[in-house]
């Protein structure tokens, strides 16, 4: 398996962090009218696990295809939301492991979301990287919630800003795990 480097990933883990707080609010929209929910009352707004799973997986992969355009790869990362598909958090192994190979950054991040998975506050993981399969790359995105999970391959063309990602390819089982979704 061949190393990617991809320098400054941990800065670019806030920036995907507050791009990530944004999704879903155009850029010319209004302040709200009401005032914030208390942290009480946010807890209280749990959402449907087909809802949270769809929240997961765009979060994820419009994160994955931002590295994609600035990097041309993604290295293994995971991301959690809480139950109510807020505060999402990311989890860049590349930070603490600068030098470790792509299998090394996939158990690490596998590592973190299983600890993660025991919060009681996690409502949804996410695991997101590259790839390769002879001269084909896809994105690899895996979302799980506590009750379901889902594994998506996006086949990407081009590069730089104009990267696209193709229909998603749903795969048969996970990458993973299921690390979050309760087996039975």
């Amino acid at each position: 398996m061949r190393k990617l480097l991809i320098p400054g990933l941990g800065l670019l883990g806030l920036g995907l962090l507050v791009l990530a707080l944004r999704f879903g609010a155009p850029a010319n929209q209004q302040a709200p009218s009401a005032p914030p929910r208390l942290d009480h009352e946010r807890k209280m707004a749990v959402m449907n696990d087909e809802e949270l799973l769809g929240k997961a997986l765009h979060v994820a992969r419009e994160a994955g295809l931002l590295l994609l355009r600035k990097h041309g790869a993604v290295l293994p990362f995971g991301l959690t939301l809480d139950s109510a598909g807020d505060n999402p958090r990311t989890f860049f192994p590349r930070d603490q492991l600068p030098r470790a190979s792509w299998d090394e950054l996939l158990e690490a991040t596998i590592g973190h979301l299983e600890r993660s998975a025991g919060s009681a506050d996690v409502g949804a993981i996410a695991l997101v990287t590259t790839l390769e399969s002879g001269s084909e790359s896809g994105l690899g995105v895996q979302v799980e919630t506590r009750t379901s999970s889902l594994f998506l391959v996006y086949p990407y063309s081009g590069s730089g800003q104009s990267l696209r990602l193709g229909e998603p390819q749903k795969a048969e089982g996970v990458l993973v795990g299921p690390i979050l979704a309760q087996d039975d």
